[in-house]
């Protein structure tokens, strides 16, 4: 089936709306702030909960690695001898 082409007539009625949308200046807004503007309040709010948190896994990582360095040279030094396990 043959496209349906556009006539000489549609071809002016397209042109027009293409360069009216293309020569429209911009239109210019000036922002005026509504409100007063003030001073930033500081942040006052302490978060103690994650200083809590921080340090508690903090701890809890430090002894896990502890804990694995000190098994490591245990099984090193054959103190302790775990069938399928040799360093």
């Amino acid at each position: 089936m043959a496209k349906k082409r556009k006539t000489k007539f549609q071809k002016k009625l397209a042109d027009n709306r293409h360069t009216f949308h293309h020569q429209a200046s911009p239109l210019i807004y000036e922002v005026k702030p509504s409100m007063p503007q003030t001073q930033p309040k500081k942040n006052l709010i302490t978060h103690s909960y994650l200083m809590k948190d921080l340090s508690k896994t903090a701890l809890l990582s430090s002894a896990i690695i502890a804990f694995q360095v000190i098994l490591f040279f245990i099984l090193k030094n054959h103190l302790i001898k775990i069938p399928g396990i040799s360093y």
